[in-house]
């Protein structure tokens, strides 16, 4: 049983950029062998770990929150998205490998470098657009919407990165070491020719971090400056980086303008869910109810959900709309855990790599409720500390 469970998550690298049928899939059958593998003992022990205990009061929470709400179609992507958080204990007790963990990020990297090469391919025309893709829609890298994608990317850099770098400071000389350094120099390049600037911000922030805090000086300044040079060649070559850039600083200057337009609707979004939290600010609205609520406010705010928008772009407006402040403590009870957890064990590189990260991009979007962001962060929540990359750094 121990090698098929460690087979599965090499599966899991591999197929996550790819396919959220095959994902759920393999978190499935390790979830099934998890239970077949435990004996009821270890589940009473698993109840006086508080970070556990932290993850399913909130569960408890969100399930108590379709009951003082309307039951909405939302509810249960909610409730489902929410249950994945207890993979991350499932993931640390249920005795996979380190060799395979560091096997599934290799996999996870090839898969992200079959569709970034894609990607840039289809970019510059070198290729038909949806080439050997069954959905024609112009949202996706090969088969993840660039959004993701351009998150994804950034996790790898940094994370390929830090590999990369022990390696040359223990003079381990392998082939690896140029497979690594060729996926990051791809990754690189696509990222910045993409259209998602959180994947951006995030890769220039943990760069920043990374050096910072791990490196000495010299390698801080080189970093800084790299970053600097690689910002102002992309902003002068790259028109799509170009725009992006332009359209952000646009949308800061628009803040004191007339919110409902469809350039402003972020900020309209923000100040919105704001004055709405205001009714309803220590329950909220209840679980999924979002959407509904949302759109009974005005036209406007109709029309952006008809859009498709499902949060108010910010993961910590989301949870107190839907849950008020009762909601919001539980759901930063069970961050605070996660954090102990690390500091716990002294993994700088799983804080500074994964969690902060996403603290941080939940500013932006409800990427901790969005599918295939929440299953990449459980999964380098894990696979960070796991293949125990800490332990070659030091604080500076």
């Amino acid at each position: 049983m121990r090698r098929l469970i460690n087979y599965l998550f090499f599966s899991l690298g591999a197929v996550l950029p790819f396919s959220v049928f095959l994902t759920d899939l393999i978190i499935l059958f390790i979830v099934f062998l998890w239970i077949l593998q435990q004996r009821l003992l270890f589940f009473t022990k698993l109840i006086n770990n508080k970070w556990f205990v932290s993850i399913l009061v909130l569960n408890i929470v969100y399930a108590l929150g379709c009951f003082w709400g309307v039951l909405e179609k939302d509810s249960w992507y909610v409730l489902k998205s929410n249950l994945l958080f207890f993979c991350i204990p499932i993931f640390f007790t249920i005795g996979i490998n380190k060799k395979f963990c560091f096997y599934s990020f290799l996999a996870f990297c090839s898969s992200m470098f079959v569709s970034s090469v894609y990607g840039i391919l289809e970019h510059y025309d070198i290729i038909p657009h949806y080439l050997f893709r069954i959905y024609k829609n112009p949202d996706l890298v090969l088969l993840l919407n660039y959004r993701d994608h351009n998150i994804f990317l950034s996790f790898c850099i940094i994370i390929s990165f830090i590999i990369l770098f022990r390696n040359i400071k223990i003079k381990r000389k392998t082939i690896l070491n140029y497979i690594i350094f060729s996926f990051i120099i791809f990754f690189i390049f696509s990222l910045f020719i993409e259209r998602g600037r959180m994947g951006q911000f995030n890769f220039i922030l943990m760069a920043c971090f990374i050096s910072f805090l791990f490196m000495k000086t010299k390698h801080f300044l080189i970093t800084f400056f790299s970053l600097i040079f690689l910002i102002y060649i992309n902003y002068n070559i790259n028109n799509t980086f170009k725009n992006r850039i332009n359209s952000t600083v646009d949308n800061i200057n628009l803040i004191k303008s007339n919110l409902k337009t469809q350039e402003n609707q972020r900020w309209y979004f923000l100040i919105t869910s704001i004055d709405l939290i205001r009714k309803k600010p220590f329950f909220g609205y209840g679980t999924g109810s979002f959407a509904t609520e949302f759109s009974n406010h005005s036209d406007f705010s109709e029309s952006l959900i008809e859009l498709g928008h499902k949060t108010p772009h910010n993961h910590y407006l989301y949870v107190m709309f839907e849950l008020g402040f009762f909601g919001l403590v539980f759901f930063l009870f069970a961050l605070y855990y996660q954090f102990f957890f690390y500091i716990k064990r002294k993994d700088l590189i799983s804080i500074f790599c994964c969690f902060f990260p996403f603290l941080f991009m939940c500013l932006g979007d409800s990427y901790l409720l969005s599918h295939n962001t929440l299953i990449l962060f459980l999964y380098f929540s894990f696979l960070i500390n796991k293949l125990d990359i800490s332990s070659f750094y030091s604080f500076r």
